[in-house]
C-alpha cells in the first residue's frame, strides 16, 4: 500500500447469525473506497472470519483488531454468543474493549450499535439468547453506551453504515488533512485540489451527497468554504454542485427535515458559479 494511503480499520462484530449483513457491508468497503480513492483514503473491514486459527483462547486472537479499528460496528439480531470465559459472549467482550477505549480516549474508536427488527412473536417468546440481546439493547438505551438503530434487511442496514462511514471520513480523516500545515509538500492532492476531489467522491458509487446527514452537510459547506477562500473552481463545476445541494434542500423539505444546512450549501455554490461566470466574462 503506498505510503499516501490513509486507511481506516473497521470492526464488525455480531454472532453468526448475520452471515449476510457481514457480506454486505464487505462488499460496500469497495464502493467507499472507489469513491474516496482520489484523495487517499480507504478503510479496511475486518472481524472474527479474518483471524487465522492460533494457539490459545480464540476470542484472545480476535481483540488485537478491536484495540486497534477506527470504528467499532456492532449487530445484533437473535444470537447472543457463547462464553468466552472472560464475558458472556464474543459480542460483548469485544464491545467491552471497545467501549472502554472510548471512555478512555473520548474520541476513537466511533461506536454504532445496529439491531435486528424483530417480530412480535420472536420478542414475546425470546428464549434465553435474544432475552440477553434485549436486555443489552435496554441498557444502552437507557445508560447512553453508544449510539444505536433498527434496521429490517441488509440493505438498509448498508445504507445506515455508509453514511456512519461516510460521516466519520468527512469529518474526521478529510478535515485532518486539510489542516495539516505540511500537506502540500507531502500530497499530490492538496489545498483546493483535496477539496474539490472529496467532493466529487461523493458524487460516485453509492456515496451521494443527497444522504448525507446535518453533520457531513456542515462538513460539506465547510470544505466549500475552505475551497472558494483558496480559488473558486470553473462555472460548469460549481453549477453541478449547487444543484446537488439545490436537489439535497428540496428533498428535506419534501420529508419535512431541516433544511437549513442544504440551504446554505446551495446558496454558497450558486453565489460561487455566478463569480466563476463573471471571472470567466472578465477575462475574456
Amino acid at each position: 500500500m503506498s505510503s499516501n494511503v490513509t486507511e481506516l480499520l473497521v470492526f464488525l462484530a455480531s454472532p453468526s447469525d448475520l452471515a449476510e449483513e457481514r457480506a454486505s457491508l464487505r462488499d460496500l468497503a469497495g464502493s467507499i473506497n472507489n469513491a474516496f480513492a482520489p484523495v487517499g483514503i480507504r478503510i479496511q473491514v475486518v472481524g472474527w472470519e479474518e483471524i487465522p486459527p492460533n494457539y490459545g483462547r480464540p476470542q484472545a486472537q480476535i481483540n488485537p483488531r478491536v484495540e486497534e479499528c477506527d470504528i467499532f460496528i456492532g449487530m445484533l439480531r437473535r444470537r447472543w454468543g457463547t462464553d468466552t470465559g472472560s464475558h458472556s459472549s464474543g459480542f460483548f467482550e469485544e464491545f467491552s474493549i471497545a467501549s472502554h477505549r472510548r471512555t478512555a480516549d473520548g474520541k476513537s474508536p466511533a461506536i454504532a450499535l445496529y439491531f435486528a427488527k424483530l417480530e412480535d412473536y420472536e420478542i414475546n417468546d425470546p428464549g434465553p439468547e435474544l432475552t440477553r440481546v434485549l436486555d443489552f439493547k435496554k441498557t444502552v438505551a437507557k445508560d447512553h453506551l453508544a449510539l444505536y438503530s433498527t434496521f429490517d434487511s441488509s440493505a438498509d442496514l448498508e445504507k445506515q453504515v455508509s453514511v456512519l462511514i461516510t460521516t466519520h471520513l468527512v469529518e474526521e480523516i478529510i478535515t485532518k488533512r486539510l489542516t495539516e500545515t505540511d500537506s502540500a509538500a507531502t500530497s499530490k492532492l492538496t489545498g483546493s485540489n483535496i477539496e474539490k476531489s472529496v467532493l466529487e467522491s461523493l458524487l460516485r458509487e453509492r456515496v451521494k451527497v443527497q444522504d448525507l446527514d446535518a453533520r457531513q452537510i456542515a462538513a460539506f459547506v465547510e470544505l466549500c468554504e475552505r475551497l472558494l477562500k483558496e480559488d473558486p473552481w470553473d462555472a460548469a463545476f460549481v453549477e453541478e454542485m449547487a444543484e446537488v445541494a439545490a436537489e439535497g434542500e428540496r428533498e428535506a423539505t419534501r420529508q419535512h427535515m431541516d433544511d437549513i444546512p442544504w440551504a446554505a450549501a446551495h446558496k454558497l455554490l450558486r453565489d460561487a458559479a455566478a463569480a466563476a461566470r463573471e471571472r470567466r466574462r472578465g477575462g475574456a
